[in-house]
């Protein structure tokens, strides 16, 4: 079992646009963070959002797990 541990936060997208819950979120898992010394890190499923997903370390946000593929370019 691994012995590091983060808050982790799923990044909501439609067509492209990252949610704004996402990021309200990431902001209070920074704050979580902060508290239990962790690091912030997020997941997001979509298609070509590398330069939207730039905007996460603003929020805190660490690490980012990006899940890339045309079928995703509508995920709900």
């Amino acid at each position: 079992m691994n012995s590091q541990s983060g808050v982790m936060v799923f990044i909501e997208q439609n067509d492209g646009q990252i949610a704004d819950v996402s990021l309200e979120l990431l902001s209070k898992a920074r704050e979580l963070a902060g508290e239990l010394n962790v690091p912030v890190e997020a997941v997001a499923l979509g298609h070509n959002l590398h330069s939207e997903l730039q905007v996460l370390g603003e929020y805190g946000c660490s690490r980012v797990y990006a899940v890339d593929h045309p079928g995703l370019h509508h995920f709900t």
